[in-house]
């Protein structure tokens, strides 16, 4: 007992040569996928983006959504240079908010309680016994920093406050407008 060998065993010559030189404990080589993830943002230019921020969301008459955590960003069209506001929930990167950026929408940043507000009309579809059809339904999206720094969220909400469309005048054409 005393004269055992601490020194590993090695197979043969004959049954490495028909299993193969390969290390059994040697990382596996990881090769990328070939699928292409289209995400919608590929025509559009990041301006600014924030991770660990809390969205709420208030549609219509009900109450304010529990907070989800996520990734906010503020992208710029590079053909048109529309902007938009897109939300992805953390961990499964689900879009929760989609918003353009346009005279119609109201944004408000409320610095003392770090509150980025986007207030605009969805479209919704009704279909219930009485009524079919579409309707316009008022939604605020609330922004609050959550995880983020006090600077970080305030540049964010002044980089979404200073977008031209939300200052530029809507055109009118006089043939169709009403008075």
């Amino acid at each position: 007992m005393g004269n055992e060998s601490t020194q590993p065993i090695e197979a043969p010559t004959a049954v490495r040569a028909v299993i193969g030189a390969v290390d059994p404990l040697a990382a596996s080589e990881h090769t990328g996928s070939t699928h292409i993830v289209v995400t919608g943002e590929e025509d559009e230019e990041v301006k600014a983006e924030l991770k660990g921020v809390k969205l709420f969301i208030k549609r219509g008459g009900t109450e304010f959504s529990s907070g989800m955590l996520g990734h906010v960003k503020l992208l710029s069209h590079n053909n048109t240079h529309e902007d938009r506001l897109v939300f992805r929930r953390e961990l499964v990167l689900k879009v929760a908010m989609s918003a353009t950026i346009r005279p119609a929408v109201r944004c408000t940043f409320d610095e003392e309680q770090g509150i980025l507000r986007i207030t605009l009309k969805e479209t919704v579809k009704r279909e219930d016994g009485v009524n079919s059809g579409t309707s316009q339904q008022v939604v605020v999206y609330a922004l609050k920093r959550g995880k983020t720094s006090r600077e970080d969220f305030a540049n964010f909400a002044k980089a979404v406050m200073g977008s031209p469309q939300l200052t530029a005048r809507p055109v009118v054409d006089a043939a169709t407008s009403i008075i």
